[in-house]
């Protein structure tokens, strides 16, 4: 069997790295139709020698990957991620879509909410994982020698990654260091000076272990990589949506008790580790426990 994965190059491509160290059986191949000329041209001509098509990211106004791939008969499995539920729902209200990507497509999701709201244009998606962590438990790094926070914010959408809550955040906390990645500047108004813009990052784990609390506070999110990576570090998180083991930010108010809280605990040297957040991403998203279960859904279809 070849699955062809395609969607999201960053998470399509180590996945499928993973998938081949772990599965000698079956072949497993990233295809960058995203970007990348040549790999579309690739995709084509390996398509005959494909099984099934499978998409880190989801859409039902049809584009040619997904086109090419049900005009030729291969199953077509779809993970929803976030974003691309808010465009779908967009499209559908539209009167924008193609029937056979609701009867031609087997669709999963990572979580409970995504599900909720492809239920709302048609779509009964599974729910799965794709986000793997080694089986070995992570060892909790130490908490940095000041209390400090992490945050990010995409560029160009910054009001839609919360960044005016991150801004009154640091007002009424002058003595803590947010630092936010995502975006190296912002011309809307003047920043606190315990706001740190990083931009790109590099080494995201160097920065989990510099931070005590990490915010996620998106308007709208799927599961996102970084909130289980800071999990995974020990970790708090505050997140704009509700998972387990982390703190549902859901106004500035719920964050400003959240920071507060923390920060009573930390002067009195009383904040361990978020041992249930490590233990929670090592038990769910075992690498050889989520392969097991993808390999079970591919031979099933």
């Amino acid at each position: 069997m070849k699955v062809s994965i395609v969607g999201l190059p960053y998470f399509s491509c180590k996945l499928a790295k993973k998938l081949a160290l772990y599965d000698k059986n079956n072949v497993y191949v990233a295809y960058n139709t995203f970007y990348s000329r040549y790999e579309q041209v690739k995709y084509i001509f390996d398509l005959c020698n494909t099984d099934i098509v499978y998409s880190i990211g989801g859409c039902i106004k049809g584009n040619r990957t997904i086109d090419m791939a049900l005009a030729t008969g291969k199953t077509v499995i779809m993970h929803w991620v976030g974003t691309d539920v808010l465009e779908a729902t967009n499209d559908y209200k539209k009167g924008i879509f193609k029937k056979p990507y609701f009867k031609n497509i087997r669709h999963l999701c990572e979580v409970s909410w995504i599900q909720d709201e492809l239920k709302l244009i048609g779509i009964n998606a599974d729910a799965a994982q794709f986000i793997t962590f080694d089986d070995a438990y992570a060892v909790f790094g130490g908490f940095p020698e000041q209390f400090s926070i992490l945050s990010y914010v995409g560029k160009g959408r910054e009001k839609f990654y919360g960044i005016d809550m991150l801004i009154k955040l640091a007002l009424d906390f002058p003595a803590v260091e947010i630092k936010v990645t995502g975006i190296s500047n912002y011309m809307e108004q003047m920043l606190p000076t315990n706001l740190k813009l990083l931009g790109w990052v590099d080494s995201m784990n160097e920065q989990y272990l510099n931070c005590v609390l990490y915010l996620r506070l998106p308007q709208h999110d799927g599961l996102a990589f970084s909130v289980l990576e800071a999990l995974r570090n020990g970790r708090y998180v505050g997140y704009s949506q509700k998972l387990e083991h982390t703190y549902h930010i859901d106004n500035y108010a719920s964050l400003h008790k959240l920071t507060s809280g923390l920060i009573k605990k930390w002067l009195a040297k009383d904040l361990s580790e978020n041992v249930d957040g490590m233990n929670y991403v090592a038990k769910v998203y075992s690498e050889s426990d989520v392969l097991d279960n993808l390999l079970t859904l591919f031979k099933d279809n």
